[in-house]
């Protein structure tokens, strides 16, 4: 569809009566800003992030040079011919910069038109493959939190109901990417990148979360064994996790520590005996154990005192009031690995 119609045709068409359509260069005004010319593009033109943002009843307007996007209606538009163009951008009395550069492309538009379209797909392109790898990534990590249940005998008089099945993290992440992308605002460039659930990170759990990346690409790909070209690299990125202080909210945040546990777990490692990738990993993982767990208690705690001018006094229990409710310190995606089980404390008479 070229552009916003009705039933009368008003919409689409300007002041001086022409009828718009993807395809014409033109000159829209913008509150606020000098009009500037452009050409119109349709749906398929542009990255989803920017048609999104598109209201009702407006066209699309790629602006010159520099590929930026409007909204306009069809009031604000002006039909620009070729030869206006050229002769705005010939005018030697007019003086040079982005305005005039705008209109000498304006005089032979397709070329720019045909390139910012390659752009554009290209950065789609890339967008829907970045999505789909992490949701390949979160669905990798996720298997190591699914634990088999055992099977139920079925019933003479009624078989067993199906267990429902939990959400996966592609259906979360989609939820969450749809939520976002509504209340967005558009990055009005012709890439239309998108930060996704990136954006509510901040810089240094992101930066936390492009090593979990690298390292996961690089030592468990999809359906196979790590080469050594894989792991190429790697001892850098160790170096630098090693070298990092990485927050309890931020192990959480990236689940960085499912990583090295995997790590951990495999067979074999190409150059493991030069570089010690497993061995560094647990030395990792034991690291951030004792930053996310809480301190424990001292024994004596342990015993309940009598209270003292009306203090209670405190227990082992309440000392470690910041629990997952099973007794267990919340350390995220480290519980799995970390030995929490504490020794028991005996009364003296054993």
């Amino acid at each position: 569809m070229a552009g916003p119609s009705s039933k009368k045709g008003k919409d689409s068409s300007g002041s001086s009566g022409h009828k718009f359509q993807v395809g014409d260069v033109v000159l829209a005004k913008i509150k606020g800003f000098p009009a500037w010319p452009g050409v119109l593009v349709g749906e398929d033109q542009v990255p989803e992030v920017v048609l999104s943002e598109k209201p009702k009843n407006t066209f699309i307007i790629r602006f010159f040079p520099k590929a930026d996007y409007h909204f306009p209606k069809a009031s604000d538009l002006t039909l620009l011919t070729r030869a206006e163009c050229k002769a705005y951008a010939e005018d030697t009395h007019r003086k040079d910069g982005e305005l005039k550069a705008a209109y000498k492309i304006g005089a032979d538009p397709d070329d720019w038109i045909s390139e910012t379209d390659a752009v554009v797909r290209e950065a789609e392109k890339a967008r829907k493959e970045a999505l789909l790898e992490e949701e390949e990534n979160e669905d990798q990590l996720a298997e190591d939190d699914e634990e088999p249940k055992p099977k139920k005998p079925a019933s003479k008089k009624r078989s067993a109901a199906p267990a429902k099945p939990s959400s996966s993290a592609a259906t979360k992440k989609a939820k969450t990417e749809a939520k976002d992308a509504k209340g967005a605002a558009p990055r009005k460039s012709v890439g239309g990148d998108d930060e996704g659930d990136d954006a509510e990170l901040d810089e240094a759990t992101k930066k936390v979360k492009g090593w979990r990346h690298a390292l996961q690409r690089a030592f468990l790909p999809k359906g196979r064994d790590p080469t050594e070209q894989d792991v190429q690299g790697q001892d850098e990125t160790f170096t630098t996790v090693e070298n990092a202080d990485i927050t309890s909210d931020q192990l959480k945040a990236t689940k960085i520590g499912k990583v090295m546990r995997k790590i951990i777990s495999l067979e074999h490692i190409p150059t493991d005996d030069v570089h010690h990738f497993k061995e560094r990993a647990e030395a990792l993982i034991n690291k951030w154990s004792s930053v996310s767990q809480p301190s424990a208690a001292p024994e004596s705690a342990a015993e309940k005192k009598p209270a003292v001018d009306g203090d209670a006094s405190v227990t082992k229990a309440e000392a470690g009031a910041e629990t997952n409710g099973n007794g267990d310190a919340d350390v995220g995606d480290l519980t799995e690995i970390a030995d929490t089980t504490a020794a028991p404390v005996t009364n003296g008479s054993d």
